[in-house]
């Protein structure tokens, strides 16, 4: 986004009659198509070389999480770039929200037996919905996810229309 903008690509767009709703949303499908394929792909691939194997159920919940995901994600990352003022502070920012998220998040250990405060900021983050909802979709248990896809619907809605209200095209 930071390239774009240097080069005046939004200047250009701006011109256009393409609204800015418009135009946020169609980057966004757009890396939503690229995820699909990269999701697609680790499924075959794991189905391939580790025998993995995924119910129907799963593989609906994973390409869910990664729509909705997706949105939600690329959101958060439009609303970074539309605050910074080059492509250090870009990458710096977008660190500084992306680990945080990973490691409130049980993707990697369990937070049952973290501290309170923790446990709190955990249900504060996105990805640690995205992370339960995976971990579901691969251990076959959909229904008890529903409220963490609804949670995270919540979530990339928000981002969503954070990111069209925020976006700059300078």
């Amino acid at each position: 986004m930071m390239t774009q903008r240097k080069r005046g690509v939004f200047k250009l767009i701006k011109l256009s009659s393409l609204s800015t709703t418009k135009f946020v949303v169609c980057s966004v499908l757009a890396r939503l198509l690229v995820f699909m394929i990269i999701t697609l792909l680790l499924m075959l691939l794991g189905k391939l070389i580790f025998g993995l194997t995924i119910g129907v159920r799963g593989v609906l919940s994973l390409i869910f999480i990664t729509i909705v995901g997706g949105i939600c994600f690329n959101a958060i990352g439009y609303i970074i770039a539309s605050r910074a003022s080059n492509e250090g502070m870009m990458n710096m920012s977008s660190t500084l929200c992306s680990m945080p998220m990973i490691f409130f998040s049980s993707t990697f250990y369990s937070l049952d037996n973290e501290p309170q405060w923790i446990q709190f900021i955990s249900k504060l983050n996105p990805f640690q919905y995205a992370a339960e909802l995976g971990k579901g979709a691969l251990m076959g248990n959909g229904t008890a996810n529903v409220l963490n896809a609804l949670v995270l619907v919540v979530f990339a809605l928000i981002c969503a229309i954070a990111a069209v209200k925020t976006f700059r095209y300078e």
